[in-house]
């Protein structure tokens, strides 16, 4: 049976599609029996007696006799108000609840100080997770750094330079520094870097090359990632001892680079 624009609409109320259904058909012909509902619905008669058993104890569906037949009836529109009423007391509810753990997840981030959180990702979706968190926990006016091989310029690392992923740069004013392979390729690709949001680039030496590899730190995250053969695995740790040294080694091999 072919969706109506009513069921659709009903489906919003958390209704599966053949409660929308049979709910909608009703809004349409009531009060109806379950024959009927059955048959518009194309559904068996067990099928409809389940789904109004939900409907009523949902509040939208009543129940009435004519002739001596149990019939079925749409409940009125208050009844619909008052099921967002109550849904936007549950909201409040939740989110009262959940600032109620404001303090507890305070303290909790206060012990991982010293004990690195470390976490665990992979494929694409992984990296960019990865990518979103240090993002979002960095402090505005940080500077990303990034060392890498040219394994960035594959096609599963696109987003890297979306407009998206330099906007939310571009918000918190985070400037990039790149430490990238002495190659002829990276190097005829330096001036297109300076069009992204404040980006500076400069190269390892050519003894030391990555390969299939990269490391980013922000904040106090650090993000390994590993491409080996194409797979993508990604490390992500959380913890400012370990940032403060990886950092270090950034400014250490920046100040030898070319």
């Amino acid at each position: 049976m072919e969706k109506s624009p009513l069921s659709a609409q009903l489906q919003k109320l958390d209704l599966s599609d053949n409660e929308a259904a049979i709910l909608g058909k009703l809004i349409e012909h009531s009060p109806a029996s379950a024959t009927y509902l059955a048959r518009s619905c194309e559904m068996s008669r067990s099928s409809v007696y389940t789904l109004l058993s939900a409907l009523i104890s949902k509040g939208f569906v009543a129940t009435t006799y004519k002739n001596d037949v149990k019939q079925f009836t749409v409940s009125d529109y208050s009844t619909f108000e008052n099921y967002i009423a109550h849904e936007k007391e549950s909201i409040v509810e939740k989110e009262n609840a959940i600032s109620s753990l404001k303090d507890a997840f305070e303290i909790l981030n206060n012990q991982r100080i010293h004990v690195p959180s470390i976490l665990f990702f992979e494929g694409i979706v992984g990296l960019k997770k990865i990518y979103q968190n240090m993002l979002r926990e960095a402090e505005d006016g940080g500077t990303f750094y990034t060392m890498r091989d040219e394994t960035l310029l594959k096609p599963e690392w696109k987003f890297v330079f979306e407009e998206q992923w330099q906007n939310s740069k571009r918000k918190k004013n985070i400037s990039t520094l790149l430490l990238l392979n002495d190659t002829a390729t990276e190097r005829k690709r330096k001036n297109e870097y300076k069009k992204f949001f404040k980006v500076t680039t400069a190269f390892l030496p050519k003894n030391y090359p990555l390969k299939e590899f990269s490391i980013m730190v922000i904040g106090d995250m650090v993000g390994i990632i590993s491409m080996k053969n194409g797979g993508l695995i990604g490390i992500q740790i959380t913890n400012e001892h370990i940032t403060g040294n990886y950092r270090q080694i950034f400014l250490s091999l920046i100040s030898k680079a070319k």
